[in-house]
């Protein structure tokens, strides 16, 4: 089973994009600030992260830059915004080498399908993409 760290804003309960990850076959780990996301990557390495771009402390796109996401090949990440939605943020999120940046309000199959193609981008085409 898949593993996916989700590092969410404590605005919207995340048990539901969970439960919505969690029918279609991954294992979803919850983490509400990016502190506690680099931490767990640095223990283990997820087949992808989901963040929201507002977290306590230092937000996604901090984040992001202290993964070193252009060098560090292996890791899949999603970028979500919901203010932070104009064509300069997503320009920047994916300078910063993030698999997409998608609206917080994503449909979940189109989360499913941004999901499947993000990690057969990261680790190449040797998984089998999950079906919504």
């Amino acid at each position: 089973m898949k593993t996916i760290y989700y590092c969410h804003d404590k605005q919207n309960d995340p048990q539901v994009r969970r439960h919505e990850l969690e029918t279609v076959g991954y294992h979803v780990q919850l983490f509400d600030s990016g502190g506690a996301l680099v931490r767990a990557i640095a223990r283990e390495l997820p087949a992808l992260v989901l963040m929201d771009v507002l977290l306590d402390g230092a937000n996604g796109f901090e984040v992001c830059a202290g993964l070193d996401l252009r060098t560090r090949k292996e890791l899949a990440v999603i970028l979500f915004a919901g203010v932070y939605t104009r064509p300069a943020y997503r320009d920047e999120a994916l300078e910063l080498g993030v698999e997409a940046f998608v609206d917080s309000e994503i449909p979940h199959p189109e989360l499913i399908a941004e999901i499947s193609k993000a990690i057969a981008a990261r680790r190449g085409n040797d998984q089998e993409p999950l079906a919504a």
